[in-house]
């Protein structure tokens, strides 16, 4: 009987140790996915904004927003780098895996977007952007504009190749993420379809961009 009790009250002792472990453990998973949750959100909101400021052509606040979203973004990087250990989680890892691919390639479109404007502002006014600067509106003739353009495009041609590179980047990045992993739908949301979508904007993206530097050069 003594001994029946000792090994019942060590038995006792390693269930009750288990127990706080692993409540330990949920809690503070818990508090970082959370976190991350916030992060993600903020995200979110700065992304709709640089979309609005993209709907008005206002290229001020187009930077303005790029900035924005820059540290929105190395902010959810940083936070995501806390859950890096649960890709070792079977099945969950998967997921993580995909987040911080995710994430990266975010980072990159962030960078395509910046250098994209960067390419265009020097045309803000010709091609309609509000505060545009270069041209001189109506004061300058149609001819004058083109010669503007046609002397300006060799200096495009190099960007042209760092926006290539930038997107063979994304595609990297989106190589590694498999949509079949996810469901159809959650709910009524379409889950997998934008997903795939998504992939084949940047799959297109990045054949319009290749196909675009020999018509500069040319």
């Amino acid at each position: 009987n003594k001994r029946f009790k000792r090994s019942s009250k060590k038995l006792l002792k390693i269930l009750v140790s288990v127990s706080l472990f692993v409540l330990i453990f949920a809690i503070i998973s818990g508090l970082l996915v959370y976190r991350v949750y916030k992060k993600g959100v903020n995200t979110s909101s700065s992304v709709k904004n640089l979309v609005e400021a993209i709907k008005l052509q206002d290229l001020e606040k187009i930077k303005s927003e790029i900035s924005s979203t820059e540290n929105s973004v190395s902010e959810l990087q940083e936070s995501y780098n806390t859950l890096l250990w649960m890709k070792f989680i079977p099945f969950l890892g998967s997921y993580i895996s995909d987040g911080e691919h995710a994430v990266s390639a975010s980072k990159y479109g962030l960078e395509i977007v910046e250098v994209v404007v960067n390419i265009i502002e020097p045309y803000a006014d010709i091609i309609g952007l509000k505060n545009g600067q270069q041209a001189k509106s109506g004061q300058e003739t149609a001819q004058e504009r083109l010669d503007f353009i046609i002397k300006t495009i060799p200096d495009i041609v190099p960007k042209a190749d760092e926006l290539i590179k930038k997107v063979q980047l994304v595609r990297v990045e989106l190589d590694n993420i498999d949509p079949d992993r996810y469901p159809k739908k959650v709910r009524d949301i379409e889950v997998r379809s934008k997903i795939e979508k998504g992939f084949e904007l940047v799959d297109t993206s990045s054949e319009l961009l290749e196909r675009s530097k020999p018509l500069l050069e040319a």
